[in-house]
């Protein structure tokens, strides 16, 4: 299984998490969202069942989280309940 992506929006609001499932039917997968990450499962074509997590540091918002299935690649956008913002550190 390919690797996935995950991205933050430019406000750090938002996270984007990205995932090609070559050989997966939108109809065999199903995702089950958590307020510090998801679970997928799926059932790649001639394949054995795959169940896999992802937990994200800080909490999202499970009410505006969104998941779109188009070309292979399955994309969950969801907000966090506070910004990701942590203290920048002075580089020496």
């Amino acid at each position: 299984m390919p690797d996935h992506q995950i991205k933050l929006s430019s406000d750090r609001n938002k996270v984007y998490f990205m995932q090609p499932l070559p050989l997966v039917k939108k109809s065999d997968l199903s995702v089950e969202i958590h307020k510090n990450g998801f679970c997928l499962d799926f059932n790649p074509e001639r394949k054995n069942p795959v169940h896999k997590c992802i937990t994200l540091m800080y909490e999202m918002d499970p009410n505006t989280t969104t998941a779109s299935f188009e070309d292979g690649v399955l994309t969950i956008t969801a907000d966090f309940v506070e910004a990701h913002k942590g203290t920048i550190l002075k580089i020496e």
